[in-house]
């Protein structure tokens, strides 16, 4: 079906049955070349689940798209049409016209996972997960068991960050699978860093890899409109309330391919890494700094701002004047009965977008990037733990390490 902006409505997911215990996938499909891959991921996985499966392809374009654009989105929309899945219900929808202001993927995001997150409350099933993919990504066999049984064992969790891996092995150019393992080590380094250094939002946030219930999705408002980054302002609702975990017995792969529909991300990296980019990432010395401060936040109930700051390394000083820390901390401990309450609020604030531009901030002022590798060696190193200089062996250790974070990170 096609339908244009200005008549869409969230009603259209009302034609599909009425299911038994549903997980719903939402997928936003834009300029897509190859989407039969991905249905065909997702019917494999889903022979093995005791859920209805339901799979909503929301094929998006905007006023000013090319003839280039609109015809993909065509292919896309007939190949859908014409796949038959064994074991999954498939709604497809094609929404045009999408005004540029609006057009993006954070806003077809939103369009696919209000009508899930309505299916979900209208027919009796608030507390079940609405899953996020991307329609150039594939599953592990297991995601939908295992993404279920997440949710049903930890009632205390609204969303979910599930593994993932991009498919390095079956790139066959040597220097863009080069590029895409200097990528995959920038991700993981920069949350295992984070998560070294105390902070408690250390999450990663990939679109095509994640879930939230659909009550909790309603209760936070929705998917945010950004054209880019509304995976990392999504999920951070949650960490910063304490209700994001981490699904880590299944996997996704992210295609391992270039694109120039987003300012970031994977395609984005690869883009710039086939014109001669090198990758590189944070030094390690902004998360020795990054431990300081949090290690210094923390202890700072019943402190005056003036003792905290003047114990905060340089970096953090440059980054934030005393003029605007004393303001914000002040505010966090009017506020802060106990200690507990303290922490909660600080990290309201010191959050994992502060941190990030404090990363930025320092690469630019104080630590310049290194060499992915080189980083990755010496931060692991000055740590204690074993580390190889090789870019391959590093991604097989920080993988490894990714996956044996439990539930609560």
């Amino acid at each position: 079906m096609t339908i244009s902006q200005d008549h869409y409505s969230v009603d259209w997911i009302k034609s599909l049955p009425l299911l038994d215990n549903p997980l719903i996938v939402t997928i936003p499909c834009y300029s897509e070349p190859d989407v039969k891959s991905t249905l065909l991921s997702l019917d494999n996985a889903a022979g093995s689940s005791e859920n209805d499966i339901v799979v909503i392809l929301l094929i998006n374009s905007s006023i000013s798209d090319n003839l280039e654009v609109l015809q993909k989105n065509e292919n896309a929309l007939e190949t859908a049409l014409f796949f038959e899945p064994r074991n999954y219900h498939l709604a497809p929808l094609w929404v045009r016209d999408i005004p540029d202001k609006l057009s993006g993927v954070g806003y077809a995001r939103r369009m696919a996972m209000d009508a899930a997150c309505f299916y979900c409350k209208k027919y009796g099933f608030p507390d079940n997960p609405v899953l996020c993919l991307d329609a150039d990504s594939t599953v592990a066999e297991n995601y939908f068991v295992e993404t279920a049984r997440f949710f049903n064992d930890h009632s205390e969790f609204d969303a979910a960050s599930i593994y993932f891996e991009h498919p390095v092995q079956e790139v066959e150019d040597p220097g863009l699978k080069s590029g895409i393992i200097d990528y995959e080590n920038h991700l993981r380094y920069f949350i295992q860093a984070q998560k070294w250094s105390g902070h408690p939002h250390a999450f990663h946030t990939v679109g095509s890899s994640m879930a939230v219930r659909a009550a909790a999705y309603l209760r936070e408002g929705g998917m945010n409109k950004r054209k880019a980054g509304e995976d990392f302002y999504f999920l951070h609702k949650f960490s910063k309330n304490g209700t994001l975990g981490i699904c880590n017995d299944t996997a996704i792969f992210p295609a391992a391919r270039v694109s120039d529909r987003v300012p970031f991300g994977t395609g984005r990296a690869l883009l710039e890494i086939k014109s001669g980019k090198k990758w590189s990432t944070y030094a390690p010395e902004t998360f020795f700094d990054l431990k300081k401060i949090n290690d210094g936040l923390r202890s700072g109930y019943q402190k005056t701002a003036e003792d905290v700051w003047a114990e905060l390394p340089v970096s953090f000083q440059k980054f934030i004047p005393f003029g605007g820390f004393e303001g914000k901390f002040n505010q966090v401990c009017k506020h802060s009965a106990s200690s507990e309450s303290y922490n909660k609020r600080l990290f309201q604030w010191w959050d994992a977008f502060m941190v990030f531009k404090y990363a930025h901030f320092c690469r630019d002022h104080f630590y310049p990037n290194l060499p992915v590798d080189k980083a990755v060696y010496k931060f692991f190193d000055a740590i204690g733990q074993q580390v190889s200089t090789h870019p391959e062996e590093q991604l097989e250790m920080l993988r490894k390490l990714d996956r044996s974070r439990g539930p609560q990170g």
